[in-house]
């Protein structure tokens, strides 16, 4: 209820679409520009493809944030209907699943070249770290607002916080990824994604775990 509720609220308003839509055309200029190199040099899309999911991630994490600001003075509402701030965290969260699937699908196609298990790997890795991304930031700022909070703000050393969480998410990916994309041959790059797939995991499962211990 509280996803089809923001999924109205997006609709609606013009600063959240934005935000909403903006990696979707993103990633749209991106496939298109990198398309011709990409084919030529799978090592360097390889690499590449990592670093766009991470920017992704950074990208959409910040849309539960927007989701709590378009509230407004209307966050007392989501209080008095029963909702528990944790469930609030996942809920603004939500939304992010389906725009990482739909960015990350179109991106795949420039990894024909490695097959289709290299793209599914890509989009499951891909969402999983996004989704957990998004989940952390949601839960550091929905540990801010209460059901007597008018509207939420902006704080320099939360935000400083979450860039500095979403680093230390992405260095994995950068260090198991690094080594391995010169070593491997060209068919089985495609295999790097599996090695990526359970640090999102993990990272989502940590994030599940800190959102649910620290949000009542």
């Amino acid at each position: 209820g509280l996803m089809i509720k923001d999924f109205k609220m997006i609709y609606r308003n013009p600063r959240s679409g934005y935000l909403f839509f903006f990696p979707l055309i993103y990633s749209i200029f991106f496939m298109i520009s990198m398309q011709e190199f990409a084919v030529e040099n799978l090592a360097f899309l390889t690499l590449f493809s990592v670093i766009m999911y991470i920017t992704l991630g950074f990208l959409v994490s910040y849309v539960p944030y927007q989701l709590l600001l378009a509230e407004g003075d209307n966050l007392w509402i989501l209080f008095a209907n029963g909702i528990r701030k944790r469930d609030i965290a996942i809920g603004k969260s939500l939304p992010v699943i389906l725009q990482s699937l739909i960015v990350l699908t179109l991106y795949g196609y420039i990894l024909l070249p490695m097959g289709v298990p290299a793209i599914i790997s890509f989009i499951s890795t891909g969402t999983l770290y996004c989704t957990a991304t998004a989940i952390i930031v949601s839960t550091i700022w929905t540990r801010t607002i209460g059901p007597e909070t008018r509207m939420l703000k902006m704080s320099i050393p939360l935000l400083l916080l979450t860039l500095l969480i979403q680093i230390l998410m992405a260095i994995p990916h950068i260090i198991v990824s690094l080594p391995q994309i010169y070593s491997l041959t060209t068919p089985l790059r495609g295999f790097l994604y599996l090695g990526l797939l359970p640090i999102s995991a993990l990272e989502l499962l940590i994030a599940i775990i800190i959102c649910r211990s620290t949000l009542k």
